[in-house]
């Protein structure tokens, strides 16, 4: 149980989309007025998920079964395939073309080796994100956004609600925990530490802010630069370490 949450959690906690949403808050001039609504709307929700699922589940039939190998190797040769698929750049390609039939781009833009998303560049600076810039992000009503950028804690509270929503690691992470057959202390204790990890990307910054705001701008932003010159392999890092844990775990149970 306490390898796949943990497993799951690191791979939550180095999700490009969080890290980004990250480095903007940092690039405000009030940092720790957005991160701590982030950090305590996403991690107060999930935690409250654990606790409802923990309480109404664990007695049910989920509680006494374990996955079966052949799904958790599925899921491994799944990630791992996607890694192959990342590391290639075919899955970037794939990307850029559904894309580009929902929206007209213009030729030569994004899908050649010297557009800045790739990986051709890295040494260059990379300035702090846009909300425009990010993912999912740039789809919220423009008076959210307007919020975000007025550094409105609501707003960034909302952000952190919408970001704790359980995403797939903490549903594995989930389902690893009601499979374990652990007493209840153990099952919250594990999805407690889950989110704490998950949340690591928020939570520090928010520590270190009182310590060293200079250097904790500096090295987030540093990790963010480094992330989306590199972020083929980031996906890939991310998704063959799933597909390797995955797959180990499911032969461990034949």
């Amino acid at each position: 149980m306490w390898s796949t949450v943990l497993v799951m959690a690191l791979v939550a906690a180095t999700d490009p989309l969080r890290i980004g949403v990250i480095a903007y808050m940092v690039s405000r001039a009030r940092p720790v007025k957005l991160l701590l609504p982030f950090f305590l709307a996403g991690f107060t929700s999930n935690v409250a998920v654990a606790v409802a699922v923990v309480f109404v589940f664990r007695e049910s039939a989920l509680g006494d079964r374990t996955v079966h190998p052949g799904i958790e190797i599925t899921i491994g040769v799944l990630a791992g395939l996607i890694a192959v698929l990342s590391a290639t750049g075919l899955l970037e390609r794939l990307f850029h073309r559904v894309r580009n039939k929902r929206v007209a781009v213009p030729a030569g833009v994004g899908d050649h080796p010297g557009d800045p998303t790739t990986d051709s560049s890295p040494t260059e600076p990379v300035e702090p994100p846009t909300l425009d810039s990010l993912p999912v992000i740039s789809k919220l009503p423009e008076s959210i956004k307007a919020a975000l950028r007025g550094e409105a804690a609501w707003a960034a509270g909302l952000l952190g609600l919408s970001n704790g929503i359980p995403s797939p690691y903490y549903l594995g992470a989930i389902a690893a925990v009601l499979t374990s057959g652990t007493a209840v202390g153990q099952q919250l204790s594990a999805l407690v530490t889950f989110n704490l990890v998950a949340f690591s990307g928020a939570l520090i910054p928010i520590l270190s802010f009182w310590i060293a705001p200079d250097a904790t701008r500096s090295g987030v932003e540093r990790l963010y630069a480094w992330m989306k010159s590199h972020h083929r392999l980031v996906v890939a890092m991310i998704a063959g370490a799933v597909g390797v844990f995955f797959v180990g775990l499911g032969i461990s149970h034949l």
